[in-house]
């Protein structure tokens, strides 16, 4: 028998505490646990652009809205080596460390206080298990042409080279403040500003 998902209206205030009160409870390690959960996210980020003055997007004019699905719980050393292991390498990738930001112990969390930030922030650290879809929009949410802005995106040339591997594994770590809806254990969770992300969300089967 299928579960029935209830949806839940988070006031845009406090998003970001029940967003973490909801993820921290589920990463208590003394609750009995199969696996690593998969979360579906709604994400609204600001890209890195190259080109500096020259860019045709200066900051804060564009806006990524992404849905992806993500994977809490997972050691980045653990899943690159897995990932070789499915491809007939050895298992003997061991990750450099964090460059930034503090892991919070039994949590999905990292804690890291930004450059001219006036008080610490927290981010969802995690594995990309997928990218379902996005779009772009401007400063007042109006769409942008897909290929337009990716022949502009910053992408760094060294990013996942050292893992070896035909395919990467990719990793994330969303500012908890950038999500605008998720889907977990059941439950769709939705920022009251955000409704019209509802439908595409309750889509998603996890």
């Amino acid at each position: 028998m299928q579960t029935t998902k209830q949806t839940i209206l988070i006031n845009g205030d406090n998003a970001t505490d029940i967003f973490a009160s909801i993820l921290h409870a589920d990463a208590d390690p003394s609750k009995p646990k199969i696996g690593a959960p998969f979360v579906v996210i709604v994400a609204k980020t600001q890209p890195r652009f190259r080109g500096g003055k020259s860019s045709p997007f200066p900051k804060g004019s564009v806006y990524k809205i992404a849905k992806v699905q993500i994977q809490l719980g997972v050691r980045y050393t653990n899943a690159v080596n897995n990932q070789r292991r499915r491809e007939g390498l050895t298992t003997d990738f061991e990750s450099e460390g964090r460059l930034w930001g503090e892991q919070i112990s039994g949590t999905p969390f990292v804690v890291h206080t930004p450059k001219n930030a006036d008080a610490p922030r927290l981010y969802l650290n995690a594995k990309v298990h997928r990218s379902i879809e996005y779009r772009y929009e401007d400063a007042n949410g109006n769409e942008l042409d897909k290929a337009s802005v990716n022949a502009w995106i910053y992408r760094s040339p060294n990013a996942n080279k050292n893992q070896g591997t035909d395919k990467p594994t990719y990793w994330r770590n969303y500012p908890l403040t950038s999500v605008l809806a998720m889907h977990f254990n059941g439950n769709v969770y939705v920022v009251e500003d955000n409704l019209t992300l509802l439908s595409d969300l309750t889509a998603v089967v996890v």
